[in-house]
């Protein structure tokens, strides 16, 4: 039973999309025969034993001698994998695959087996074999080696649904004894959202990839919105698990952030991602990446809606009635490129941008709702900055309300001005939005 309060959700940027940067090696080892085996012959992986026999018997790990040292081979082959052949004729049927190695191939005298995940704890997997014809070249597998460019990331979040969707497709087909024979996978993606509490520093390289942009300048940085497609390897380890698990949710862009002000609360919001998925074969695992190092989390306060929202401007001029709320969504309308012969998307494009969001204002003065039914433009800032004095500034030179309602809803209520806004481009400084950040 894994506990929500233990999950770790981490992140590594992609250079090619849909691959974790990765150069570790797995380590092998290689078995050699030069007759077929005899009954009773064991191979041991691990601490696993296979045991050949030529009378087979329906156990975990018991393998079928064949007609030659080829076909027995071929048949430890498929065991330890426990995919091909016939289970139950070539391999016992209660056989499962081994958690620690795959065998990559088999021939007329040898079978090539391979760590399931790269890096020097492979090295570690013993080898051993009582065949008096039938020996590895070592007592563990050997040459894995770890990898020296993943670094992960760790994401502060609230809560998630960060989830693998697969549209399964039952089958059609009319039979005379009125059943169901198949359920088939047809599309698959991953995607969900990931809450959290906004805190400077801590969501760097997210806000790059939601504006499609790079952070510009030392000290005090700028973002705008730009053109480039950011992708990651988001990773989900449940660490109070035996064994633990890993699951590696490649290709994943950041489809939108909402951002959420208001009375009396934390300033939090989501991150909605979209994701080619988990790779069936290698996306869930019992180990993390060898050589895997992890950058140092951001230590900083979460921002409030109380004292850190500060200087909140409407055409350069401090705004001096009263907001109860105000929201920002960023959405990038990506696209995923799905092809025949694959069942998940195979890349992602960028689609337009758009800056969109909630304010309420009490109605104590009418100059914004004014703008919304003369259709004026507007420009808006505001800034959030923490306790130790780090600052956000968001400005947005030229939006326009697409909605607004003033209303007297009942008995001892506020009259309140609610309006939906939406930021356009402004060609004067070539931008929908600016981020600055600037450090205490």
């Amino acid at each position: 039973m894994s506990s929500a309060d233990l999950t770790v959700l981490r992140f590594i940027e992609e250079s090619v999309i849909g691959v974790t940067p990765d150069d570790s090696v797995k380590a092998t080892g290689t078995l050699t025969a030069t007759v077929n085996f005899t009954n009773a012959d064991t191979i041991t992986i691990g601490s696993k034993v296979y045991t050949l026999q030529t009378t087979l018997t329906n156990v975990d790990g018991h393998v079928k001698i064949g007609a030659t040292l080829t076909a027995s081979l071929l048949n430890l082959l498929r065991a330890i994998n426990n995919l091909g052949g016939v289970p139950g004729t070539d391999y016992a049927a209660s056989t499962e695959a081994h958690t620690s190695v795959s065998a990559i191939s088999s021939d007329a005298t040898t079978l090539v087996i391979r760590a399931l995940t790269g890096g020097t704890a492979g090295n570690a997997i013993a080898t051993t074999e009582t065949a008096t014809a039938a020996s590895f070249g070592a007592a563990t597998l050997a040459s894995g080696a770890n990898s020296t460019i993943t670094e992960w990331k760790q994401v502060r979040f609230t809560g998630e649904s960060l989830n693998f969707n697969i549209e399964n497709t039952k089958t059609n087909e009319i039979r005379p004894d009125r059943t169901e024979t198949d359920l088939i996978q047809t599309s698959a993606a991953g995607g969900g959202d990931v809450n959290f509490e906004m805190s400077y520093g801590s969501f760097r390289d997210w806000l790059q990839a939601v504006l499609c942009s790079t952070w510009a300048g030392s000290g005090t940085e700028t973002l705008e919105n730009g053109t480039t497609l950011r992708t990651y390897t988001v990773q989900k380890h449940f660490q109070d698990m035996v064994p633990q698990q890993y699951h590696n949710y490649r290709g994943t862009a950041v489809e939108s952030m909402n951002l959420t002000m208001e009375v009396g609360k934390i300033v939090d919001g989501s991150w909605n991602l979209m994701s080619f998925g988990i790779d069936p074969d290698t996306g869930i695992t019992d180990a993390q990446i060898g050589g895997s190092t992890f950058a140092a989390v951001s230590a900083t306060t979460p921002m409030n809606a109380v004292t850190n929202l500060q200087d909140f401007t409407v055409d350069g001029v401090p705004y001096s009635g009263c907001i109860s709320s105000l929201k920002l969504q960023i959405k990038n309308n990506i696209r995923a490129i799905q092809c025949i012969g694959s069942l998940t998307a195979r890349n992602m494009r960028l689609g337009t941008i758009e800056f969109t969001g909630d304010m309420e204002f009490y109605f104590n003065e009418g100059s914004n709702y004014r703008k919304f039914v003369k259709g004026t433009e507007f420009d808006f800032s505001f800034a959030l900055e923490d306790n130790e004095g780090n600052r956000y500034t968001f400005t947005l030179p030229r939006c326009k309300f697409e909605s607004g309602e003033v209303v007297a809803g009942g008995k001892n209520t506020d009259v309140m001005f609610s309006a939906k806004w939406r930021g356009l481009y402004d060609a004067n400084t070539d931008r929908v939005m600016q981020l600055t950040a600037t450090p205490a």
